[in-house]
Parts: structure tokens; sequence; C-alpha cells
């Protein structure tokens, strides 16, 4: 009797050191679960242009109305443009190997959109504007681009990455942030997103 009781005991005891054990894992394994989900955000954060460094979109949020000179010297302010939707192409000639994929895109919406249902609108921050010069001379650039040696527009806004190209809608709210690049197939896809989003203009 007495052995069967100590056996209770021992057994009892036991059964409290796993269920112990199994708290402590489980807790465990809940902060590693939150560690990882924190370390996954950051990355998303790092990686996704869309996203500000706070974790907040960028979707939706109102762009500076920002005045900037064209590479003329004539100023030009965001709230003049009565274009239905802009593209803003923010970008670097030094660091614009995704620009030199893109450019053509770039064109071939200047080209379609001539009734000014669309308006594209580069803006370099290059401190010489010399090489901005070359740049566009040498690509044929023929759409608007504005001179921003002190990187106003990617301070103000918060943005990260360069080159970068923003969506605005008619509000000059963001609507689409990527990095600038992509195949063919991507900017085929850029082109059926803007078609689709202006149709509601065009009837």
């Amino acid at each position: 009797m007495k052995i069967k009781k100590i056996f209770i005991v021992v057994n009892l005891i036991i059964i409290c050191v796993l269920v112990l054990i199994t708290f402590v894992l489980a807790k465990d394994t809940l902060g590693l679960y939150e560690i990882y989900q924190d370390l996954r955000f950051s990355f998303q954060v790092l990686r996704d242009p869309s996203i500000q460094a706070d974790g907040r979109t960028f979707i939706e949020t109102p762009f500076i109305d920002f005045t900037l000179d064209d590479i003329y010297g004539k100023a030009w302010s965001l709230h003049d443009d009565k274009a239905k939707m802009k593209i803003i192409i923010l970008f670097n000639t030094d660091d614009c190997a995704g620009c030199l994929e893109e450019y053509r895109l770039w064109k071939k919406i200047d080209e379609i959109y001539a009734d000014d249902l669309v308006s594209i609108v580069g803006i370099n921050n290059d401190k010489s504007k010399n090489n901005l010069n070359s740049f566009i001379k040498t690509r044929e650039i023929r759409f608007l681009v504005l001179h921003d040696p002190d990187n106003i527009i990617k301070k103000s806004m918060g943005f990260r990455f360069s080159p970068l190209r923003i969506i605005l809608n008619d509000k000059n709210r963001i609507i689409d942030v990527e990095k600038s690049g992509g195949s063919l197939t991507k900017q085929k896809e850029i082109l059926s997103y803007i078609s689709s989003k202006l149709k509601k203009f065009r009837e």
C-alpha cells in the first residue's frame, strides 16, 4: 500500500513537471513566433516600396503639392496638372538601370495618352543638371522632367527607393508604388492597369 502511494506521488510529480515543461516550451515557441513575425514584417517593409518605414502603406496617401523647376528653369507645380492620372518617376541617372529598362514604357504611355488623360512627370535628383540634360537627350525623353537636386520629394514623402514609379489618381492620391524596371510582361500589365483605371473617364 505504501509503495502504491509513493508510485502515485511520483506519477503526479512527473505529470506536473511535464505540464510545466510544456508550458515553458509553448511560451518560448510563442516568443519565437512573435520574433519571426517581426522579422518577416521588417523584411517586407525593407523590400516593398509601397510600405512606409513605420509600416503604414503609401496607398491612398496624398502626394505632396510640390513646385520644382524643369530643365529650362521654368517652375511647375503638381496642382497645375489637371490630368486624370499622373505617373511620377523618381530617378537618379547614376542608379537608373531600372529606368533604362522602363523608359520605353514611359514613351509608350506618353504616345497612347496624348489626350491629357495621363501625364508623366520625371523627377531627377542629380546635383548636376548637365547629367540630367545628357540623359534626356540620349534617351529622347519628351515628357516633362523636373530637377530636384535637394531631394525634396523623396525626403518629404519618405520614399526609400530609386528609381521609383508612383501613380496618382485625379485627386493626387497614390494608387500604386513600384520600383522602376521589370520585364516586358510586367510593362504590359502596367499598361493594362492604367487602361482599366481610366475607363470611367473615357465613357
